[in-house]
């Protein structure tokens, strides 16, 4: 007669403690998920009994949010959780605060949030199909065709603040992405750091010095990107927008293959009906013999509907200067793309990118798409 087997014994036990940790883990995950919507739901609070809510639209763009609180609170009653809130947003942009209020403190914070995106182009492989140069025709490899699918993954990361004195301080942090195609069996890993001085002048002017390096590795490529850069920016509020800020910058950009001065202009408008319209400009050197950019002109369109933020980018670039096998090669992208919240915590994004090209093998017309997660902050 044979032995019953136990119930928790060898690799059961194991499986049944891995899925007693993975659902303690979701719980965790989710009470904080429920703790920051608390948090949301506080902040915006106090910005409407305050009368500030609509500045809340411009919440991405920490200084010109900071900026807009400010002058909203000018000559108006501001309740005291509302006025730690923007004595907190003053400081932690090298601004003066209010006086008898906390100076700002150091921050670091550490996230996690998972990742789901389609990528056309997940082992960044060639085009599908024959490269025709004038009389000479190629045909690659298959298993060099790129290859489209859906990536799951998750990126972690940390980004500390450090006052080292009043009118300053140093912004950085490490990012690090990992996505996995289940249809492919490859996935896409990236990590990223970047350091920033930023130095606040009188009447709201700054001065941001920055460095950046990236690398990521996909099945068929490894690429390194470094870039350094100084900008300089400008904050003021006029007659028909609550606050502007200008932004003008330039930027040393090197890869593997090459290294480009790109010079860029921006501008950021949030108007009284809770509005945000941005425009920036590129422009990049002409590298010989180097397919880089040329120009890209970008406009951000944010706007309320059914009191949640909806946003619309536009991008239309051009690439110059690639040369192969004697024959020119320019592109030119278009790109449209619509984020909308389906909740607090996620975020659905989708839109098209077209690219044409002077050699029609690297023309293209691709999806895009992406659901965005709120990170978890610990």
């Amino acid at each position: 007669m044979s032995r019953a087997k136990h119930f928790l014994v060898g690799s059961d036990a194991r499986k049944l403690w891995l899925l007693a940790t993975f659902f303690m883990f979701v719980e965790v995950f989710l009470l904080r998920i429920c703790f920051l919507s608390w948090l949301v739901d506080l902040s915006f609070y106090l910005l409407s009994a305050s009368g500030l809510s609509a500045c809340a639209i411009a919440g991405k763009n920490e200084r010109l949010f900071t900026h807009c609180l400010l002058n909203a609170s000018i000559n108006k009653p501001v309740g005291p959780a509302a006025a730690f809130l923007l004595n907190d947003k003053l400081r932690r942009n090298a601004q003066l605060g209010i006086a008898n209020l906390p100076v700002a403190g150091r921050s670091i914070q550490r996230f996690w949030a998972p990742v789901i995106s389609y990528s056309h182009n997940v082992n960044d492989g060639n085009p599908n199909g024959p490269l025709i140069l004038g009389d000479m025709v190629f045909q690659g490899k298959a298993d060099r065709v790129k290859k489209a699918g859906v990536l799951i993954g998750a990126a972690a990361g940390m980004r500390d603040r450090y006052f080292p004195h009043a009118g300053a301080y140093f912004d950085y942090g490490v990012n690090a992405h990992y996505a996995h195609s289940p249809q492919h069996k490859i996935g896409i890993a990236s990590i990223s750091a970047e350091a920033c001085f930023v130095k606040s002048l009188r009447n709201w002017r700054y001065v941001d010095l920055c460095t950046r390096a990236d690398r990521i590795q996909k099945d068929l490529s490894d690429t390194r990107i470094k870039q350094h850069e100084i900008r300089v920016s400008k904050l003021w509020n006029g007659q028909f927008a609550h606050s502007f800020q200008l932004t003008a910058g330039e930027a040393l950009r090197n890869t593997d293959q090459s290294a480009q001065t790109q010079i860029s202009v921006e501008m950021d408008m949030l108007f009284p009906t809770n509005r945000v319209w941005s425009l920036r400009v590129i422009r990049g050197e002409r590298v010989p013999n180097q397919l880089v950019l040329a120009q890209t002109v970008s406009i951000s369109f944010v706007q309320m509907l059914k009191q949640k933020p909806i946003s619309v980018d536009f991008a239309y670039s051009d690439y110059s200067g690639g040369r192969l096998l004697g024959h020119n090669r320019d592109d030119s992208m278009l790109s449209a793309l619509l984020s909308y919240p389906l909740s607090r915590q996620v975020r659905v994004s989708f839109g098209y990118q077209f690219i044409n090209s002077t050699i029609d093998y690297f023309d293209s017309k691709t999806p895009l798409f992406a659901l965005n997660f709120q990170a978890l902050q610990f």
